[in-house]
């Protein structure tokens, strides 16, 4: 849903991602995707033990003939003003999705 900036989580909802301008024909170049998981993770219940999952599933609409591949993943942490602290790889075995959706799991560690 986040492709063609349909808002997340619901149609009333204010976490709407915004529209990414995807490449034209014959520009195979990557597109760089970010996506603010701050105000789902602010949802989490604060005093829960151990770490969080992360799911993310990337797919294609119904009937459609696209495809794509994802090359890389990862969830970057940043502190209350918005500076960098640090990055953790989520492991992309085989990337491709279309006729089939592309499923990740990751593991979240909590922030102590």
């Amino acid at each position: 849903q986040m492709l063609n900036g349909w808002p997340l989580y619901g149609k009333d909802r204010k976490n709407n991602v915004g529209e990414v301008p995807l490449a034209g024909p014959g520009d195979e170049s990557p597109l760089e995707l970010g996506v603010d998981l701050t105000p789902l993770l602010g949802k989490l219940n604060p005093g829960a033990d151990g770490d969080g999952r992360l799911f993310l599933s990337f797919s294609c609409a119904e009937n459609s003939e696209a495809s794509g591949v994802l090359h890389a993943c990862a969830i970057r942490n940043y502190d209350d003003k918005g500076s960098f602290v640090g990055e953790s790889v989520v492991e992309v075995k085989d990337g491709s999705f279309g006729k089939k959706p592309l499923t990740l799991e990751a593991i979240l560690p909590r922030s102590r």
